[in-house]
């Protein structure tokens, strides 16, 4: 097969990992369900993805690829001259997030205790080398403007990473696929209000400190 050709193959099987993660529970995915429905062996299916937790976990990384995507076009249409600009792009970002992408958001509660155990470690580290290359392109452009650091983008990036999750693991969501199928509504109402108040007052916070630091050390009444 040509490498053209392998590559879709790998996506078709991780299309079918997709669909069943929305339904099923991780857990009681087995790869040899995957190989039936692709109509393939089950020792074919270990040359694409040598565990099964390699194999989400480059579910994960290509939607990270399309949440990058996404962060990239919406950095080109909003003019970040202030940091309340950046922060309407976060959240609103984060609320396009948890209404379209029931499927990230599993996958990333699953990554640090599930997924990162048992993989093939040349593998991701080649596609994660890949990813952040993206994710510093997409900084850079963010900016521009000098609003916020790189380093500063990258902290509000992970908060974000760990609000979302965290909420997730709190409304008992991680492990129940009609939930998230449902885009976690039908388990936990008030789920989407509770990330976003919970972001929203991190970014406040985070623009109290930055302003701090700009003003620097506040003379006192004998100075």
């Amino acid at each position: 097969m040509t490498e053209a050709a392998k590559k879709e193959k790998a996506n078709q099987i991780l299309d079918i990992a997709a669909q069943l993660l929305l339904t099923t529970d991780y857990r009681k995915i087995r790869m040899i369900d995957l190989a039936k429905k692709m109509g393939i062996s089950n020792g074919i299916i270990y040359v694409y993805f040598k565990t099964k937790e390699t194999l989400f976990l480059c579910l994960l990384w290509r939607e990270y690829e399309k949440r990058l995507a996404y962060l990239a076009e919406q950095t080109k249409q909003v003019q970040i001259s202030f940091f309340a600009d950046a922060k309407r792009m976060f959240l609103a970002e984060l609320s396009h997030l948890i209404d379209t992408s029931p499927l990230y958001i599993r996958l990333a509660t699953l990554r640090t205790t599930i997924l990162e155990k048992n993989t093939d470690e040349a593998m991701l580290e080649e596609v994660r080398t890949q990813f952040l290359g993206q994710v510093k392109l997409w900084i850079a452009d963010l900016c521009q403007n000098g609003v916020l650091s790189p380093d500063q983008v990258m902290e509000i990036f992970l908060m974000e990473e760990a609000i979302l999750t965290g909420c997730t693991l709190a409304a008992g969501t991680a492990d129940d696929p009609n939930g998230s199928a449902a885009g976690f509504g039908c388990v936990q109402q008030h789920f989407r209000e509770h990330v976003l108040r919970g972001m929203s007052c991190f970014l406040d916070g985070y623009e109290l400190s930055l302003a701090s630091v700009k003003e620097g050390p506040q003379a006192g009444p004998n100075h």
